[in-house]
């Protein structure tokens, strides 16, 4: 019988793999299916949200995601990233990371796929290795400054995206505004055009009469 076997790994995520002789290995030596920043971990453009994460190898670097693509930043000189709050902060303890979580993924060997979802969590997912392992790795969170709220983004067909009720709200509220906007607009016009035409008529007629 398969017990459940909880696995820490980087990033603060908590991998439940079923079976009871899991192993989290690290690999040095791997050579990843992809090539690049992270440009996985940013929601498909246009969007509002701002979302940072943390840098693979330094502490005293991050990524903002700009346009779809992960972009590289630096914290100034004596701080460091901190993932949660999504600020540079002078405590070094920040720089304390568990070693990524390598195991066996079917779909990864000579890299089938680039990625493979979690089949636990919908904002984890595997970064694939040529030899058939993958990462652990999870979709961070989003700030959303129209509802001045987080959001936890998801991984669908190789990106970061917020999940699909949060894209239909946005959608349907824009439809909405669009369609008042433009009837109220019309009436106002067709009244003023009316009004302006009675008074002229009545004042020209009058001094003929």
């Amino acid at each position: 019988m398969n017990i459940p076997s909880f696995i820490f790994c980087a990033l603060g995520l908590t991998l439940v793999v079923l079976r009871v002789d899991a192993q989290c290995s690290s690999c040095s030596s791997c050579i990843s299916c992809v090539v690049g920043p992270p440009d996985y971990l940013c929601p498909t453009p246009p969007t509002t949200l701002e979302v940072y994460a943390p840098h693979e190898s330094y502490c005293t670097r991050f990524y903002k995601c700009v346009n779809g693509k992960a972009v590289e930043g630096r914290c100034p000189s004596g701080t460091f990233f901190n993932p949660v709050q999504n600020l540079c902060c002078p405590d070094e303890s920040l720089c304390y990371r568990s070693n990524p979580c390598v195991l066996p993924v079917p779909g990864c060997a000579k890299c089938a796929n680039q990625f493979v979802n979690s089949e636990m969590l919908a904002s984890a997912f595997f970064v694939c290795n040529c030899d058939g392992t993958g990462v652990t790795n999870q979709c961070p969170m989003a700030f959303d400054p129209c509802t001045n709220s987080t959001v936890q983004l998801v991984f669908t067909d190789g990106n970061c995206d917020p999940p699909a009720e949060v894209t239909t709200t946005t959608t349907e509220e824009t439809t909405t505004t669009t369609e008042e906007d433009t009837t109220t607009t019309v009436e106002e016009t067709t009244t003023t055009t009316e009004e302006e035409s009675t008074t002229t008529t009545e004042e020209e007629t009058t001094p003929t009469t």
